[in-house]
């Protein structure tokens, strides 16, 4: 893993941009989930991985998530993220049948809480 690779020099440098909110972890998982054949036992699993490693070695846990799916975003997934307290999500492709619906928010930061209350 890259992460334990590095020098200590580079991990101190790592640790004080992410003190200072210069350097965020965004998901956070272990790896980017296929959102179209995982379990959801799997997405929870990956991302406890991820969660637990960046809290011991950072003392964080990501607010942030991005769905990149090039196929098109899953339902399920931002609902189990926000169950693991990130607090804002970016899909990056959706149906054009929603674009319509969301383009007034273009710009506008929303919560999931705003589309899952």
């Amino acid at each position: 893993m890259w992460w334990y690779s590095q020098t200590p020099a580079t991990q101190a440098l790592v640790r004080s941009f992410v003190k200072t909110g210069r350097w965020e972890f965004v998901g956070g998982g272990w790896s980017q989930n296929d959102e179209a054949v995982a379990h959801y036992s799997a997405v929870v699993e990956q991302m406890t991985e991820g969660h637990l490693l960046l809290l011991k070695e950072f003392g964080v846990t990501p607010l942030v998530s991005w769905q990149i799916d090039p196929f098109g975003a899953s339902s399920i997934t931002p609902t189990i993220f926000s169950k693991m307290g990130i607090r804002y999500h970016v899909i990056d492709r959706i149906d054009d049948r929603l674009k319509s619906v969301y383009l007034p928010l273009v710009g506008t930061w929303l919560t999931i809480k705003y589309f899952f209350s």
